[in-house]
């Protein structure tokens, strides 16, 4: 069995970091290490010795952490094909589809997850067959998706369509960063009645909920993210009236495409 563990770093960019490991204690990985020590005072307070670094990705707040863990345990580094050259102590690219842990109830695998980078890969856990969590680094935040600044909008809009899109409504997202105030003002000033967005807001903004302690389902995502949300009349009524759009009927990815512009002035 699997748990997942996640806290807010210290990095202004606001970046979660998560340990993913076996109750049994013979699986332990650090996932996108901001700060080294700090995880490696982490996995001591859970009595857990670091077996894996995996990381999303290979942008600095990604990786920050590596190489100290790896001074403190002899574990595997691992990452995407491309991605490896930049990240302390890899020493094989991991491979799509690769299987890094299973037992009786559950599995993880990595999936290629292009978009955010050209090598970004996302960790999906499985229970029973059925995917019940993903950790998705810069691919899906709450309530929006990764830019794409080294990347390619139009893949990552393929990567939403193959691997997520399809998701249970009941999974869970595990992302990079807590960008979720935002990503739902956004929301909002596309599709200004959406009440679901609108009241999750509120919350946060009131100081009911605090939005880094929030792990949004997928059904939850097809509410308020509006990358899933590409057909939505107001969604697509806002892109025409801002121009993004004139279509009458614009297939799904102008209509992402148009988003992610939008999102990238916002």
């Amino acid at each position: 069995m699997l748990k997942i563990e996640r806290r807010m770093s210290a990095s202004p960019l606001r970046n979660f970091e998560h340990l993913l490991y076996a109750t049994d204690g013979s699986f332990a990985a650090a996932v996108d290490p901001w700060d080294g020590a700090g995880v490696a005072e982490w996995l001591q307070s859970l009595g857990l010795r670091l077996s894996h670094v995996l990381h999303t990705h290979e942008h600095h707040d990604h990786i920050r952490g590596t190489a100290e863990l790896l001074r403190r345990y002899p574990a595997q580094s691992l990452a995407m094909p491309g991605a490896t050259g930049v990240i302390a102590g890899c020493p094989r690219p991991l491979s799509d589809g690769e299987t890094l842990y299973a037992d009786r109830d559950c599995s993880l695998i990595c999936r290629a997850t292009p978009g955010h980078t050209p090598h970004h890969m996302s960790l999906f856990l499985f229970q029973l067959g059925q995917v019940a969590a993903v950790l998705c680094g810069d691919t899906v935040f709450q309530a929006g998706v990764g830019h794409c600044r080294s990347g390619s909008p139009s893949l990552l809009f393929r990567t939403l369509q193959q691997h997520f899109v399809p998701l249970p409504d009941a999974a869970l997202l595990y992302p990079g960063h807590d960008y979720l105030l935002n990503n739902l003002r956004f929301t909002l000033s596309l599709e200004k009645d959406n009440a679901i967005a609108a009241s999750l807001l509120g919350e946060l903004e009131g100081g009911r909920r605090q939005s880094s302690e929030q792990t949004l389902s997928v059904g939850l995502e097809r509410q308020i993210n509006l990358f899933f949300r590409l057909q939505s009349p107001a969604v697509l009524a806002a892109l025409r009236s801002r121009g993004e759009i004139s279509a009458a009927a614009p297939r799904d990815e102008q209509v992402f495409l148009a988003l992610r512009r939008l999102r990238d002035a916002w």
